[in-house]
């Protein structure tokens, strides 16, 4: 007899309990494999991706109160977004060159923009071609001795028309924009002689270069007033005035509106020395937008080259400058330089400066204006440590090298004061006559330069 707990009769399984089983495992794998946003509560929502064409009226908005730099990073975004965006890579590389930074622009953006093939892309790449002409430095060329066994029929030997020697040299340029190429030159004593000649070649080339770019997007669009502009800016810097006036004036009956056709011509009445007619070009372009600090600037440097000078217009302008862009250098530079040469207030001049190189530290135009200062306080080792630190950072004037040079002389004689040795005299002319024969390299007539070198040499 069984004895044991009562047996359990076993349940049948209901068909409703099944499907609801299989729902609940069908939903479970849903949830793992599409993770719907509804379950996952604590995560943020995703961020919808921004336009290009958001970050370009960001850009333009940005343009319109003067901010730059902001409307440069702006256009670098929307340029980011759609690299296809012509208007935005050509406005962005266009504030780039304006900032100084054309070398970049071109690194950066120089084949997008031939590779457009637009006449805007054409211009703005000629544009920064021409600006950059007057970064090209040393840093760009390099220069090796070359056997004259590496001469062949398929090598080109350039002449050097300023040595009389035969040695050869390889030369490497590796200029932003530029199709890099090697090639020999023939002459030269030394190899900064050669890169002295080498860079002033490649000077020439880019701005050959910048031309044909202009004559392209001219191809594209005859009526492009901006392409117009930016070939009269070039055929100024090649010495061609007369031509550049002809396309500048042609700029702006062709866009009165535009601020570079009006600046243009404003740059061409300026290296044409026609102070007058520059400065009422640039107020012009100020009229049309009157939130860019460079036209302020560039309007009092005019103001001080009139005849009497305008040192009140001079400074209002570089004031505005400043106001308008107050972590830009450039007008801190001019403003302090305005105060100390022209007004004689050295004083207020320095902190100008100060605060330029406080904003700039690689700006070599404070430097050499904070040199000149302390070199007419007699103050002759600040005046070299300023000096020296703007010719480091690219500066080539003849007057920072002779002061340069004298200020190395004085400094060790306090002043040629009575009381110094000949010792001193020595000691201060070893390291002073180097600068002030790099300055007679560039002005032979330099007089204070032959007066340091004859006190040196007691004549």
């Amino acid at each position: 007899m069984y004895l044991g707990p009562p047996r359990r009769e076993r349940k049948k399984s209901s068909p409703w309990r099944v499907l609801i089983l299989t729902i609940l495992i069908l939903f479970g794998v849903y949830i793992i494999t599409e993770q719907p946003q509804w379950a996952r509560p604590f995560e943020p929502t995703p961020t919808p991706t921004r336009t290009a064409e958001s970050y370009f009226f960001e850009a333009e908005e940005y343009y319109a109160e003067g901010s730059l730099d902001e409307a440069i990073a702006a256009y670098r975004q929307a340029v980011k977004v759609d690299p296809s965006d012509t208007t935005s890579l050509s406005r962005l590389v266009r504030l780039m060159v304006l900032r100084g930074r054309a070398a970049d622009a071109l690194r950066e953006y120089g084949q997008a923009l031939i590779e457009a093939e637009t006449a805007e892309t054409y211009a703005v790449k000629a544009f920064a071609l021409d600006w950059l002409v007057y970064d090209l430095s040393a840093d760009m060329v390099q220069v090796e001795k070359a056997e004259e066994g590496e001469v062949d029929d398929q090598v080109i030997a350039v002449p050097n028309p300023y040595a009389d020697d035969e040695t050869l040299w390889w030369v490497t340029p590796q200029i932003p924009g530029m199709a890099e190429e090697k090639y020999l030159v023939r002459g030269g004593v030394d190899e900064e002689q050669v890169l002295d000649f080498v860079l002033e070649r490649e000077r020439r080339s880019v701005l050959a270069e910048a031309e044909s770019l202009c004559k392209d997007a001219l191809r594209i669009n005859p009526d492009y007033a901006e392409a117009h502009a930016y070939l009269a800016e070039i055929y100024a810097d090649l010495g061609s005035w007369y031509d550049a006036l002809d396309e500048a004036e042609l700029a702006v009956s062709l866009n009165e509106r535009s601020v570079d056709a009006h600046r243009t011509l404003a740059y061409v009445y300026e290296v044409m020395g026609d102070y007058e007619s520059a400065v009422a070009e640039y107020e012009a372009a100020i009229a049309l937008h009157p939130r860019l600090s460079y036209l302020y600037n560039a309007a009092g440097r005019n103001y001080l080259a009139l005849y009497p000078p305008d040192y009140d217009r001079a400074i209002a302008n570089f004031e505005k400058a400043v106001e308008i862009s107050p972590n830009d250098a450039e007008g801190y530079d001019l403003l302090g330089w305005t105060y100390g040469f022209y007004k004689g207030e050295l004083d207020r001049a320095i902190i100008e400066l100060e605060r330029a190189i406080e904003l700039d530290p690689d700006y070599a135009s404070a430097y050499g204006h904070l040199g000149w200062l302390y070199y007419a306080k007699r103050n002759y080792e600040d005046a070299i440590v300023n000096f020296e630190r703007a010719v480091q950072l690219g500066a080539t004037s003849a007057e920072y090298y002779y002061e340069l040079g004298l200020a190395y002389i004085y400094a060790a004689t306090n002043g040629l004061a009575p009381g110094y040795s000949e010792e001193d005299l020595a000691r201060g002319c070893e390291k002073g006559l180097p600068w002030l024969d790099k300055a007679l390299d560039i002005d032979p007539y330099c007089q204070p330069c032959w007066d340091g070198i004859d006190l040196c040499t007691g004549k």
